[in-house]
């Protein structure tokens, strides 16, 4: 059993190496591995019944690649990852939807979506957790880091453990 100093440190390993000023294909391998070391910390309580991890990504974005290797690579408790390409008019099956910057106008149609789903809505535009996303990537002093609306997660049925809670910039939806 990791003691939880040694789980914090291996959340921020991300942040801690990766974190200086990055190329945009390095800045999402960074959110990639914040998204998978996320799921270390959430529990989603439907997701006990489905035999994969499902990760939906909003139409195209640089994070495709890297999830595409994560889901080669690794799994979630114990489970495949796959992950779906939406385009619009696709409903949303993933444990985890990640909204890109591009796409941020369509963030209230994922809400609507998504609303009590054990969805985790991850998004990367400025305010977007104060408009309702679980987590909001954002950059500052040129590291990621992330916002974090524990409203919005347990709207969603998902529980957050104490660490992530501690390692987030909280934000208070209104």
């Amino acid at each position: 059993m990791l003691s939880g100093r040694i789980k914090i440190f291996l959340l921020l390993v991300p942040a801690l190496c990766l974190g200086q000023q990055t190329s945009l294909s390095n800045e999402y391998n960074i959110k990639t591995l914040f998204i998978y070391n996320f799921t270390k910390y959430i529990e989603w309580p439907a997701a006990e019944k489905k035999p994969v991890f499902e990760i939906d990504v909003v139409g195209e974005s640089e994070i495709i690649k890297p999830l595409e290797d994560l889901a080669r690579n690794k799994k979630i408790n114990q489970k495949n990852i796959i992950l779906k390409i939406l385009e619009p008019g696709n409903e949303i099956t993933g444990d985890i939807v990640f909204l890109p910057s591009s796409r941020s106008s369509q963030l209230s149609v994922i809400l609507k979506s998504c609303n009590g789903r054990n969805v985790l809505v991850v998004t990367e535009a400025n305010n977007l957790a104060l408009k309702g996303s679980a987590i909001n990537f954002k950059v500052v002093d040129n590291k990621i880091r992330f916002e974090l609306n524990q409203a919005a997660a347990k709207n969603n049925g998902l529980k957050l453990s104490n660490q992530l809670v501690e390692l987030s910039i909280p934000v208070n939806a209104q």
